[in-house]
Formats: structure tokens, sequence, C-alpha cells
């Protein structure tokens, strides 16, 4: 899996302070319904048994198994002022308008 930072999610990412095995958990939710849907939250967390870290730009990413199983192959994360982060692929925008939570 490949995790993609624009210039701009670089730099706001770039201030947090992370102590050992922390990093940005992102993180889905899936909704069955008469259509699936599937929301994507991103916050500070630590890394857990099974998980997968993946290290962009000197920026840790934390990636459960059942995210990750959902997740495509290779996604962008951008941050927009004053909306917050967009997290998209090359054919869709998974999620926009994205706050991080830092506990």
């Amino acid at each position: 899996m490949e995790i993609v930072l624009r210039e701009d999610a670089k730099t706001q990412l770039s201030n947090i302070k992370f102590k050992e095995n922390e990093g940005i958990r992102i993180t889905t939710e899936q909704e069955n319904s008469c259509s699936l849907f599937v929301d994507y939250t991103l916050f500070k967390d630590k890394q857990k048994d099974n998980d997968t870290v993946i290290v962009t730009e000197g920026i840790p990413f934390i990636i459960s198994e059942s995210t990750k199983e959902i997740l495509p192959e290779k996604v962008y994360l951008n941050f927009v002022n004053p909306t917050g982060y967009k997290l998209y692929t090359d054919e869709e925008i998974l999620k926009a308008n994205m706050r991080l939570k830092l506990n």
C-alpha cells in the first residue's frame, strides 16, 4: 500500500510530535444498507498488534487489517485550508473536509 502526501498535508502533519509506536491512523467504517457506504477518519493513535505502519515523508500512518482490505492500493492525502484533509485516489475522492483528531 502507498500513501502519497501532497505538500500542504506534509506541512500540516510535520508539525505533529509522535512518541514511539504512534502515528496517524486511517480508519474506515462500513455501513451496509441498500448501498455500500464507507466513512473515513484520521486520528493520532498508538500502533496495535497486527497493524501495518507505512512511513511517508517521515510521517507514520497506521492501518488496521480491516482498513487495509478496504483502502485502494494507492491513496493521496492533501490539506486544503480551511476545510481540512482530503483522502482520494486517481479515480475518486474518498472523503473531503476531514479533521485530524489529536486526542
